[in-house]
């Protein structure tokens, strides 16, 4: 039999003494980009603050990676049964975009930051980011979201949080049977 209980925002359906789906239905924080000529660059700390968009690139143990896309929404779409939330498959790095004095943008050293990245695939059993897919998925989010790049002088940067996480129907200990950058 199953029974179907409603406590503090989530949804548990349970058989018989075993949980099998939780699902959260909270709406969580804002998501609409926000205006980048009403943002005080200079006193920003650091926080989440909603941009244009983010950088999706999926795996699959057949066809390898595919081209990615930019997507509008930061949330994610997985299976419940995903090695990330059973096993915390998934690993992540930060780095740093800034704007120069000449006017152009640059990143801090993401040749190092996708060397690591691809250390932890390894370790992990992941499989490896490509470091021309990385650097090519930087580029691309730091371009659309380039009026979120704080001006030259602000001393602030354009944080970027790339992660790698195994997702897909698995039920046991193993590898993911499909990754997202």
């Amino acid at each position: 039999m199953l029974t179907l209980s409603r406590r503090s925002g989530r949804v548990a359906l349970a058989r018989t003494g075993a949980v099998q789906q939780v699902a959260n239905f909270s709406s969580g924080p804002d998501v609409t980009p926000a205006d980048p000529k009403s943002l005080d660059f200079a006193n920003m700390g650091f926080d989440y603050t909603p941009t244009k968009s983010m950088a999706k690139y999926n795996f699959t143990w057949t066809d390898g990676w595919d081209q990615g896309e930019l997507s509008n929404t930061p949330y994610l779409q997985i299976h419940a049964l995903s090695n990330v939330i059973h096993y915390g498959q998934s690993i992540f790095e930060g780095l740093k975009a800034f704007h120069l004095a000449d006017g152009r943008v640059t990143a801090f050293n993401p040749k190092a930051n996708a060397a690591r990245m691809r250390a932890g695939a390894e370790r992990l059993g992941m499989p490896e980011v490509p470091e021309s897919v990385f650097l090519e998925a930087i580029t691309r989010v730091v371009k659309d979201n380039v009026d979120y790049v704080p001006p030259y002088g602000t001393d602030g940067s354009f944080y970027l949080r790339p992660f790698l996480t195994g997702h897909g129907a698995k039920l046991g200990l193993g590898v993911a049977p499909q990754f997202l950058f």
